[in-house]
């Protein structure tokens, strides 16, 4: 299956966008903590 470039940017910053909310949930708890 071939995926076209602009696919995987998209899949890329689906991905970081995700991450850096987790990381910023999991910070605001241990700095909560």
């Amino acid at each position: 299956m071939k995926i076209s470039k602009d696919t995987w940017k998209t899949i890329l910053k689906v991905i970081v966008t995700i991450t850096t909310a987790v990381a910023g949930i999991l910070g605001v708890k241990a700095a909560g903590l």
